[in-house]
């Protein structure tokens, strides 16, 4: 998403105009389909034991509470203040009370009504709108398996509904394909969970992953028309795979992730999903005030933008989030341990 977003911004006209890099990154928005593939993998790997047990309601939604509200609310009120009081930035951020309440806990918005994607200040935040969605299904199922199973069944009748015509922003929301790319992962998380085994699962990691990424040069060349089905579930599939295939083969030691930098880049992945987009913004136009312009310009600005989103994040998390998580005792999920 970084790299999507980043290429995006940078073939903006008002900045450098070079579009080598949105063409070369046009399919990274397909990293949201990962999200919400690997979002129900570890939220079901963690809660699988819980469902069906509303004693331990409470505790689930405080830890999904505290894991991602303090850090969202943290960096929505740096970048709304920071707008409020910019004469060129103050329009582009809501002024009126209800709508930044609504978005400080991601309700979701109609983006016909609040404009961009639903999600003001913060406008990748739409799909944690998704993810919160997602959220409430699992203690629904916590709270009761029948009644899970009967709010399951109205999703997919009002998805059924939907897709006969256009329908209110409420109930178009909950009838997103994006739904099921979560309840996908669900079912990865209990297939790692059970007996059956897999050949060589490090292969098919291996084969999803270049599939993704083969499919997704393709469709920069050919558009997303060459799609015959959703292209989010085309990719949430491939996501799906990697996830299965890397969790059973570090299960059965076939891939073990050894490097800590890498891990400490993945700790740190929700406060780069957070910051990098506005923080892509100002950098652009910091690029543009000291004169970086045009195609060089562009070459030089694409890795160094890149290194200071990765690098602020990094910082942020180490300085903030994580102490901020830990003080309030919210641990990393558990290592996945499962038969090959």
């Amino acid at each position: 998403m970084v790299l999507f977003h980043l290429g995006g911004t940078l073939a903006l006209p008002r900045y450098f105009g070079f579009h080598l890099f949105d063409q070369m990154f046009a399919f990274g928005d397909a990293g949201v389909d990962f999200f919400f593939v690997l979002s129900g993998f570890i939220i079901t790997w963690v809660h699988a034991q819980d469902l069906g047990k509303p004693s331990r309601l409470w505790a689930y939604l405080l830890k999904r509470a505290v894991r991602i509200y303090p850090i969202y609310w943290i960096i929505f009120t740096v970048i709304l203040l920071a707008a409020l009081f910019s004469p060129s930035l103050s329009n582009s951020v809501p002024h009126d009370f209800p709508t930044i309440i609504r978005s400080l806990a991601l309700v979701p918005q109609d983006p016909a009504v609040v404009g961009g994607t639903g999600a003001p200040v913060i406008i990748s935040a739409w799909s944690m709108q998704y993810e919160v969605l997602f959220y409430v299904l699992v203690a629904i199922f916590i709270l009761s398996r029948l009644l899970g199973i009967v709010v399951s069944c109205a999703l997919l009748a009002n998805y059924a509904v939907c897709l006969s015509g256009e329908f209110s922003f409420a109930q178009s929301f909950v009838s997103s394909n994006l739904l099921f790319l979560f309840i996908y992962g669900a079912l990865i998380a209990y297939f790692c969970r059970s007996s059956i085994r897999l050949g060589n699962p490090l292969l098919i990691a291996i084969f999803g992953g270049a599939a993704f990424l083969l499919i997704g040069a393709l469709e920069d060349v050919l558009g997303t028309q060459m799609w015959v089905i959703d292209r989010r579930l085309g990719f949430g599939f491939l996501s799906g795979v990697i996830i299965l295939g890397l969790v059973r083969a570090e299960s059965c030691g076939q891939f073990r992730m050894k490097v800590s930098a890498l891990a400490l880049i993945g700790d740190s992945s929700y406060s780069l999903y957070l910051i990098h987009f506005p923080l892509i913004s100002i950098l652009c136009k910091i690029g543009v005030g000291i004169g970086l312009a045009g195609t060089f310009g562009a070459l030089i600005a694409f890795p160094a933008f890149l290194s200071v989103c990765i690098l602020t994040s990094l910082g942020f998390y180490v300085a903030i989030e994580r102490p901020m998580l830990r003080r309030l005792r919210i641990k990393s999920p558990s290592r996945i341990e499962s038969g090959c």
